[in-house]
C-alpha cells in the first residue's frame, strides 16, 4: 500500500489542492499589486496629468436670473379677472405636475424687470488664477411690451456674499452699461469693474441689474485669460436668451400673502 493510502503522504503538487491554492495565491498577489498601482496613480496622477496634458483651463458660472431673491415677479398672459389669476399658488391646473407659480415659464409667463442677474464665477484649475476680463451684454431681440398680470411671488434671501455690483438699461445704446450706479444699500457690494481674479480658493461674485425696455431678449458674454489661454464664457438661459418684461403702468401688480391676494 502506498503511503497516500495510508495517509503519511503529501498532496500531489500537480493535484487539484495545489492547482486551487496556486489561483487564491496569485490572485492574491495580484489585488495587492493593483492596490499599490492604484495607491501610487491616486497620490501622482494630478501631477502626472497637469505634466502632460496641463491644467483644466476656463471657468464655470453659477448663473441665477429672475428667481427666488433675484426677481421682480413675472407677467402672465392672463388677465387680473381671469380664473388662473386668482386662483392660490399650489392650486390650478398643472402642467407636468407644476401649477402656474412653480413652472411660471410653462403658462407663459416672461420675468419681470428689472431683474437680477447673479453669476458667482470659479476656475476650473486648481493651483493657476483666471483673470475676468469684461462682460458685455447683447441685446439679441427688442418686442412691444408684455400686456397681461403681473405677480410677485419672489422670497428673500440672505446677506452672504460680497458682490460685484453694475446696472444694465437696454433703454440705453449699447454697451447699455449705467455709469456710477447707486449701490444696494442692503448688499455688501462694491462697483463692478473689471478685472478680477479668480482662484479655485476665492471666486467672485457678478450681481447685475438688468433694466429692460419693452419687451427685450438678451445675453452675455464674460471674457476671461489664464495668462496662456483666453476664452468666452456664454450666460444665457440653458443656451437660449433671457427674456425680461418691462412692467408697464397699466399692467396692475399683485403679490400672495397667507393664501389671499393683494393689489400692490
Amino acid at each position: 500500500m502506498s503511503d497516500d493510502a495510508q495517509g503519511g503522504g503529501q498532496p500531489d503538487g500537480d493535484g487539484p489542492f495545489w492547482k486551487g491554492a496556486k489561483k487564491k495565491v496569485l490572485a492574491g498577489i495580484g489585488a495587492a499589486v493593483v492596490a499599490v498601482i492604484g495607491f501610487v496613480v491616486t497620490q501622482v496622477g494630478t501631477d502626472v496629468k497637469d505634466k502632460v496634458f496641463g491644467e483644466p483651463t476656463g471657468i464655470d458660472v453659477d448663473v441665477e436670473q429672475g428667481s427666488d431673491c433675484n426677481s421682480s415677479g413675472w407677467i402672465y398672459p392672463n388677465s387680473p379677472d381671469s380664473e388662473r389669476m386668482n386662483t392660490p399658488p399650489g392650486a390650478g391646473k398643472r402642467i407636468q405636475g407644476m401649477t402656474w407659480d412653480q413652472d411660471p415659464d410653462a403658462f407663459g409667463a416672461v420675468p419681470a424687470g428689472p431683474v437680477k442677474l447673479h453669476m458667482a464665477v470659479t476656475t476650473k484649475a486648481v493651483r493657476s488664477a483666471v483673470i475676468l476680463k469684461s462682460l458685455t451684454f447683447h441685446l439679441v431681440e427688442k418686442k412691444t411690451p408684455v400686456e397681461g398680470t403681473h405677480v410677485n411671488l419672489g422670497r428673500a434671501c440672505g446677506n452672504g456674499a460680497t458682490y460685484h455690483y453694475g446696472v444694465i438699461n437696454f433703454d440705453k445704446d449699447a454697451p447699455y452699461w449705467v455709469t456710477r450706479p447707486a449701490l444696494p444699500s442692503k448688499e455688501r457690494s462694491d462697483e463692478l469693474k473689471f478685472p478680477y481674479k479668480v482662484t479655485s480658493t476665492d471666486p467672485s461674485v457678478l450681481l447685475v441689474t438688468v433694466i429692460p425696455s419693452g419687451y427685450c431678449k438678451w445675453d452675455a458674454k464674460l471674457e476671461w485669460t489664464d495668462g496662456k489661454t483666453s476664452g468666452t464664457y456664454v450666460i444665457n438661459d440653458h443656451g437660449h436668451p433671457f427674456e425680461t418684461a418691462e412692467i408697464q403702468k397699466k399692467v396692475r401688480s399683485f403679490e400672495w400673502v397667507g393664501g389671499k391676494r393683494n393689489e400692490v
